[in-house]
């Protein structure tokens, strides 16, 4: 049986696989993102740093949740997965915290996609530290 925490990070991260999958096709198919709430969208994901290595950061975050959700669905047998999943979050918070400032404070736009990994990541950071907090073996717990 699956524990809480697991199943909530199998569903943010399946919500940032399908955020950031939009990105990527709307990216490789060139077509303009339409903003619900901000108008900034597409002055974010056009950006100079909308890419790195002629690879976008939309298809670097589908990796990212793709693999966290893999990870996490084994993570409750195999602790070295526990233990990357860990060190993956922190590192996908970290990088959305930048990406976060770049768009506040260079780009000066908002994207609402970007906004939704923003929150996808740090929800996922958030559960694993409280799991590890409460157990210390995190997402081990069934409760």
């Amino acid at each position: 049986m699956r524990s809480k925490i697991t199943k909530f990070i199998a569903l943010i991260s399946g919500l940032g696989i399908i955020d950031t999958a939009y990105l990527s096709w709307q990216h490789f198919n060139y077509n303009p993102l339409q903003c619900s709430f901000f108008s900034g969208c597409d002055i974010v994901t056009t950006s100079r740093f909308a890419v790195i290595g002629g690879i976008p950061l939309a298809l670097i975050g589908l990796l990212f949740y793709a693999i966290v959700f893999i990870l996490n669905l084994i993570s409750e047998k195999h602790r070295s997965a526990q233990k990357i999943l860990l060190i993956l979050a922190t590192i996908g918070f970290g990088v959305s915290v930048v990406l976060l400032y770049l768009q506040i404070f260079v780009i000066k736009a908002l994207c609402i996609y970007c906004l939704t990994s923003f929150a996808t990541s740090t929800l996922i950071f958030i559960a694993l530290l409280s799991s590890l907090r409460k157990n210390k073996n995190p997402i081990a717990s069934t409760r």
